[in-house]
């Protein structure tokens, strides 16, 4: 919950709350129309949180919570930021005395980078430190049943030449050199997005290439999640099962049954409800068996 996405998540939902007390009569543009938090927001939303969305093909996968909620929390913030501004007239206009974001302001590139690495640095006093003492700890490759931070994900999925440079190994997974290479390289891509955020702030048509780009990999991305789950996987799941069914069936002595037991208790595939289900169940997979014994053969 310290990772630096779920920190942004948390910044902007404070200060949506505020802007919906703003709405609602309450003044709260002393934060709200603050110039600084503005160019802060702008830099965060379109600098490191947009470009997870392509650094970890968040895909519109809408059946999973986890890559919806991922995808939703960094790209949506590029998008609302997007409106507010290039459509700053109507935004004011709907809501006036909420949002004090310049309409016409003379900025300087050190407004948007500024803001951006002031918030990057106010996270890491408080993430690094958290990072050494304890976050390296901890991690699904270091304990099946831990929780995954993104500094293990990330080095996890690295080749293991990179690894080994690194100096992560499997007998050390929480030395401390990796940590300080991995948050280095992390501090540097970060500020060269805030450098990208200045130029969409500055661009129309650069800042709505970079939202559609990113909207759109993610949506090839999703689909192909579903593309492979309804083709390859189910594919290759269905003729695993197959396989093993009919090595059940020609040991004899009812491991067929004990197999699809097993099987329909423990599989993706939807089961038939019925009254008598699991003689229902058997007697289709012994007749698939029969009908696609050939094809399973040849597997």
């Amino acid at each position: 919950m310290l990772d630096l996405c779920w920190i942004v998540s948390f910044f902007y939902l404070a200060f949506g709350l505020l802007s919906v007390l703003g709405a609602l009569g309450i003044n709260t543009l002393p934060i709200t129309g603050s110039r600084f938090l503005w160019h802060m927001i702008f830099a965060v939303a379109n600098g490191p949180t947009a470009w997870s969305v392509i650094a970890l093909k968040n895909g519109m996968v809408f059946h999973s919570i986890e890559k919806w909620g991922s995808l939703f929390i960094h790209l949506s913030p590029a998008m609302v930021t997007w409106t507010m501004r290039w459509s700053a007239l109507e935004v004011h206009a709907a809501w006036p005395g909420v949002f004090g974001s310049p309409l016409n302001e003379d900025l300087q590139f050190i407004d948007i980078f500024g803001a951006g690495v002031i918030f990057y640095l106010i996270h890491a006093s408080v993430y690094i430190p958290w990072l050494i003492c304890y976050g390296r700890f901890h991690g699904f490759n270091i304990s099946p049943d831990d929780y995954d931070t993104v500094y293990q994900s990330v080095i996890k999925g690295l080749p293991k030449s990179l690894q080994m440079k690194f100096g992560y190994t499997n007998d050390n997974k929480s030395a401390l050199k990796p940590v300080l290479i991995y948050y280095s390289i992390h501090m540097f891509l970060t500020f060269l997005t805030f450098t990208w955020a200045y130029l969409c702030y500055m661009s129309f048509w650069v800042h709505t290439l970079f939202v559609a780009t990113c909207f759109t990999l993610s949506a090839w991305w999703g689909s192909m999640t579903y593309f492979n789950m309804m083709t390859t996987f189910y594919q290759s799941r269905f003729n695993k099962y197959l396989k093993g069914l009919k090595e059940a069936h020609m040991k004899g002595g009812g491991k067929d049954v004990e197999y699809i037991e097993k099987e329909m208790r423990n599989t993706i595939m939807v089961r038939r409800k019925t009254k008598n289900s699991f003689v229902d169940e058997k007697s289709v997979a012994l007749n698939i068996l029969g009908e696609e014994e050939q094809e399973v053969t040849q597997v």
